[in-house]
């Protein structure tokens, strides 16, 4: 044999050899990979304490707080800040505008809202007033879930609609308007505005937070319950969606026994 074919030889041998090598390491790497990523979590696992929103729904029914809700259902798409911006700069009414669909609230936005009325109706929830953003999706949660738009009131319109420069302004004009409200204390008063309003003016507005998490972190229909106290805002706990309150407020029978159906309840 050659030294060129013993060279040959070697490398045929070693080829395949080195080949289960790498396979080796890389199902290696692969099983420590697995073993050092976070398993796959459900919104239960992610939010356990469901205690906690038991107790604060109870609150809520009990009345005396300020409800700031992040708006039902809209349609998404990433200039919804500049339609936003226009319709307030105009004092347009943008569910009569052509750009509707981008600013005010789905089909199924609407049922969300109305769920939100009839489950504060259900629980006996009482609302003293409303104020909205001026943005249609929070004139429109506010008047499918409690019969009217209330106070609009500019400074509940997200930050990102608002030119940077102004705000330090609108954070100060929302922390004077929940200063003032007072909600009584058998009722509540309610906030129907955005996410990205809260979190974003960060402790201008905010004097305390007690609520887990950031207060921001809220899908549409979510709410932060605030109280307004001597002088000082506190912010006491954040329902992430809506179901997060309606599931802990309400107590359902065991069976139909338990209670007769209403008809054309959807409840």
């Amino acid at each position: 044999m050659t030294k060129s074919e013993f060279v040959k030889a070697s490398l045929s041998l070693l080829l395949p050899l080195s080949v289960v090598v790498i396979l080796v390491q890389i199902n290696r790497a692969s099983n420590e990979n697995e073993l050092t990523q976070p398993p796959v979590q459900s919104g239960y696992e992610i939010y356990p304490d469901r205690s906690a929103h038991e107790y604060w729904a109870q609150e809520v029914i009990k009345g005396g707080y300020i409800l700031h809700f992040r708006h039902a259902e809209r349609a998404k798409g990433t200039s919804v800040t500049a339609f936003d911006a226009v319709e307030l700069y105009q004092k347009l009414d943008a569910s009569g505008e052509s750009f509707s669909a981008a600013t005010c609230l789905t089909p199924l936005g609407i049922q969300e809202a109305e769920l939100i009325g009839r489950v504060f109706n259900l629980l006996a929830v009482n609302v003293s007033s409303v104020y909205s953003s001026p943005s249609c999706r929070a004139r429109q949660t506010s008047l499918h879930a409690f019969g009217t738009e209330g106070t609009i009131d500019n400074s509940l319109l997200h930050r990102t609609a608002v030119k940077s420069s102004q705000h330090a302004a609108f954070s100060e004009s929302l922390r004077n308007l929940i200063l003032n409200i007072g909600a009584p204390g058998d009722s509540n008063v309610v906030l129907s505005g955005h996410g990205g309003t809260l979190g974003y003016d960060g402790k201008s507005l905010i004097d305390e937070n007690r609520a887990s998490g950031q207060l921001d972190d809220r899908e549409e229909g979510g709410f932060v319950v605030l109280e307004s106290t001597n002088e000082k805002i506190i912010a006491h706990h954040v329902f992430r969606t809506f179901a997060d309150f309606a599931n802990e407020a309400i107590e359902l029978p065991l069976s139909d026994r338990d209670g007769q159906r209403v008809a054309g309840s959807n409840l």
